[in-house]
């Protein structure tokens, strides 16, 4: 049922005494990402990742993060557009009760339970029920099928559509 939203999750613990850093390799998803820590904690709607971005987990913290699938950052409604490639924004911009959702997450006590807290509130926000533009899913059917290789041309020939509306659909949808 979430497949045509959700990517992956995944943390990262730091059960250090200083702050490590992260990498955060480019990969075109939008990511919701919550620092976990018992003082300051934060959440965060990042834009698709063009280029490989470092993040710090603090001392004794987790770094959960939340990816959903390339071409879906219009489910988030209109403040998110303000939001694009390789921007970050604070998620209580376009999630209300957004600090509900972080502590719940801080309070959580495994990586499963912070999953299914995540899952209930996409689902009370309606996201169960998503449905991605079936353009972009050929596109990215086609894109995986040639690994990433393919030119913009043979794309656009794959859609019956010019390489100039291929730009501006995937401009807008990322």
């Amino acid at each position: 049922a979430w497949d045509a939203l959700l990517q992956d999750f995944f943390e990262i613990t730091n059960p250090g005494f200083m702050d490590m850093p992260y990498i955060l390799l480019p990969n075109g998803c939008p990511t919701l990402v919550f620092v976990l820590r018992s003082d300051r904690p934060g959440c965060y709607l990042c834009g698709p990742l063009t280029k490989a971005r470092r993040v710090h987990i603090p001392a004794n913290g987790i770094l959960f993060c939340v990816r959903f699938k390339v071409g879906s950052m219009h489910w988030f409604g209109t403040k998110a557009p303000a939001v694009s490639a390789d921007r970050a924004a604070p998620l209580h911009r376009c999630f209300l009760n957004a600090d509900v959702l972080l502590g719940q997450l801080c309070s959580a006590g495994s990586f499963q339970e912070r999953c299914e807290v995540v899952l209930q509130d996409l689902e009370q926000r309606g996201a169960k029920g998503y449905c991605a533009d079936p353009l972009i899913q050929t596109c990215m059917e086609a894109i995986h099928k040639k690994r990433g290789t393919g030119r913009v041309g043979e794309l656009a020939g794959v859609i019956s559509r010019s390489e100039r509306f291929l730009s501006r659909t995937f401009r807008a949808a990322t």
